[in-house]
């Protein structure tokens, strides 16, 4: 697997608009429904989403992440910061909550560990989400 600091660090780089001064991201799987369990049993797993969810001072960027490799697979989401009516996070004993809102009353919910293997500033960003929009 490929989530690592660098790896999503350089590519956060890459994309940065010019007056973005930080970039915190965070990695986020879902689980396969319970139907896929059912109905794939051991192949399941591969139903898994995953994403990286990264926030900036101007935007929001979900980016969804190949299961297998860990690399990114291109298809992202973004929302700028002016379509965000509000970020929440609820920091909990193994996991934390993050609520974003949308200008729409729309809203994204995730609820990442508060630790990742492999990517060692997972927690850091969190705690940095927190003091910023907690």
């Amino acid at each position: 697997m490929f989530n690592r600091n660098p790896y999503f660090d350089q590519y956060f780089k890459q994309i940065a608009e010019p007056d973005e001064s930080y970039h915190y991201y965070f990695y986020v799987m879902k689980f396969a429904s319970l139907t896929k369990h059912l109905i794939f049993q051991s192949a399941a797993p591969l139903f898994n989403s995953h994403m990286i969810v990264c926030v900036t001072n101007k935007r929001v960027i979900i980016c969804q992440m190949d299961g297998t490799t860990g690399r990114l697979t291109g298809a992202t989401f973004e929302a700028s910061m002016n379509e965000v009516k509000n970020i929440s996070l609820d920091k909990g004993l193994i996991k934390t909550k993050v609520r974003i809102t949308f200008s729409d009353d729309s809203v994204a919910q995730f609820k990442p560990n508060n630790i990742c293997i492999g990517l060692s500033n997972h927690k850091i960003h969190l705690l940095k989400l927190k003091e910023i929009y907690g």
